[in-house]
């Protein structure tokens, strides 16, 4: 098994990396609280508010709801559909609506008290502004892949580390388009009460106009309890 500090180091690199690409960096800032809470041993929901500023954090980007089903369909794997509704800044600092749906399925498990992984396979559809006389609607697909890796730093403490791999229509196929890498820290705070601060960093695979994002993030999650109890 990987060592901490070996996985540590790795995922510095890795961030470290991502800054000589871009010809030009962005810096955002995503907040979010979100509501969790199972339905039953195997469905479970969430409702999560979030907001995003962009323009080197000058500007309020967008600002949606989440809304997201689960189902365990076999042990440690699980499907999700989510609907994204919500508002987004045009380049002219107009606003527009924002509409987004979406299926996953994801794959969860631990390999021993401290370490852990998950696999998450993501389609999703959506599209801004609203429908104009003669012109048809512009949907922006993508297909994304993630890999997560769990580290429990302590009790109520876990650092994860994740990359994420987007795939955009080209043609008749999909194409590899962007990367994402993630590092954050989850911190139990109260009962069922969870703090998230995190770092990411997204970048273009191929651009004609090469750029760097770099991303903070802060979440707060409520888990309500489990609405129908073990039998």
């Amino acid at each position: 098994m990987t060592s901490p500090k070996a996985s540590l180091l790795f995922i510095a690199a890795a961030l470290c990396s991502f800054t000589a690409w871009g010809q030009w960096t962005n810096y955002g800032f995503w907040t979010s609280a979100s509501v969790a809470q199972q339905i039953d041993n195997k469905n479970g929901y969430s409702i999560e508010f979030m907001s995003r500023w962009d323009r080197d954090i000058t500007r309020l980007g967008s600002t949606f709801i989440n809304a997201d089903f689960s189902r365990q369909v076999i042990k440690n794997t699980e499907v999700r559909a989510s609907l994204r509704l919500g508002l987004s800044r045009t380049d002219e600092y107009a606003w527009e609506s924002l509409r987004r749906v979406s299926g996953a399925l994801r794959w969860k498990d631990g390999f021993s008290d401290k370490w852990g992984a998950s696999i998450k396979l993501k389609v999703q559809s959506g599209h801004k502004g609203v429908a104009m006389e003669g012109f048809a609607i512009d949907f922006s697909e993508a297909i994304r892949l993630k890999p997560t890796v769990y580290y429990k730093v302590s009790k109520g403490v876990r650092l994860s580390f994740s990359a994420e791999w987007f795939f955009r229509p080209l043609y008749s196929t999909y194409e590899w388009s962007d990367t994402r890498v993630r590092i954050s820290l989850k911190k139990k705070v109260g009962k069922r009460r969870y703090l998230t601060l995190g770092y990411q960093i997204q970048h273009p695979r191929i651009s004609t106009d090469p750029w760097t994002e770099h991303t903070l993030i802060c979440s707060f999650e409520l888990k309500k309890k489990k609405i129908k109890k073990d039998n």
